[in-house]
């Protein structure tokens, strides 16, 4: 329940704009989900984190937390993960041409 407490508090600062709170809230809620082996969850928050610096315009770090949202949805088999980090990652690219 924690971690979800804390990726909703994530997601309230993002949608303030508050992204440096917003990471901070859902770093919080990553390492919670690592540490219960909560690779599901896990992909969704690194998907909310590469989310808000692509929001910051820092694209070289959302690529990297979407890359690794990618990969732990592929180890988890979980294609609903899998699709969204390849439509984040195509936002990305296309920001980038």
């Amino acid at each position: 329940g924690l971690a979800s407490s804390y990726n909703n508090l994530g997601l309230i600062c993002e949608e303030l704009f508050d992204y440096p709170k917003a990471i901070e809230y859902y770093q919080k809620s990553l390492k919670i989900k690592l540490e219960l082996g909560n690779k599901k969850g896990a992909s969704t928050t690194l998907g909310n984190i590469g989310a808000v610096y692509i929001a910051i315009n820092d694209l070289e770090k959302g690529e990297e937390y979407l890359q690794k949202s990618l990969s732990v949805s592929t180890e988890a088999n979980d294609k609903k993960g899998i699709g969204l980090a390849y439509g984040n990652l195509a936002i990305i690219y296309e920001i980038m041409q």
